[in-house]
């Protein structure tokens, strides 16, 4: 017994493409909303790193704040 595969024409990818696309619009808010979030937490705890300590760390380097006016 042979199956008849149905040939993929370029409107079955596009319907399929739109049909993903309105499924997880949500989800990809979500993603590009955490990742603000994300920027501006990193962001603020190196401003009070900064400010209290002088210096901050990302991962195992260690740099010193110097103000430049």
């Amino acid at each position: 017994m042979m199956m008849m595969l149905e040939t993929i024409t370029y409107r079955h990818v596009v319907d399929w493409i739109h049909d993903i696309w309105a499924r997880s619009l949500a989800a990809v808010a979500m993603f590009f909303i955490g990742w603000v979030i994300g920027q501006v937490q990193t962001e603020s705890k190196i401003i009070g790193d900064c400010k209290y300590a002088g210096a901050f760390r990302v991962e195992q380097q260690a740099f010193m704040c110097q103000r430049r006016i």
